[in-house]
């Protein structure tokens, strides 16, 4: 299944980050990848200037390196993330997730 990168899409994966225990900030700046994100305060900055999928491809790119506890999400939370995360990157989501907690 092929997921629209759409305002709606950029929404839900929003409040599963914010679920997730971060916050979300859009600002101006200068940015190499298009986010930054502050561990310590468990706070995303987002290239305000970026498009809906740019800011979508921004926060998906942070995924595998939140420390976000998964088991928040409801089973229908975690496969429209391993689905969107696939999409864009042909890489498992969670098995990264797994991966980076390990390497801890």
């Amino acid at each position: 299944m092929r997921i629209k990168l759409s305002t709606t899409v950029f929404n839900r994966l929003e409040k599963l980050i914010i679920l997730g225990g971060y916050k979300v900030r859009f600002e101006k700046g200068k940015f190499n990848s298009g986010q930054c994100i502050l561990e310590q305060r468990k706070l995303i900055v987002i290239n305000r200037f970026l498009d809906v999928e740019g800011k979508i491809r921004a926060i998906v790119e942070l995924l595998p390196s939140l420390n976000i506890e998964d088991s928040e999400f409801s089973k229908k939370d975690k496969d429209f993330l391993k689905e969107l995360h696939h999409q864009l990157t042909s890489q498992d989501l969670f098995s990264q997730l797994e991966d980076s907690k390990n390497n801890e």
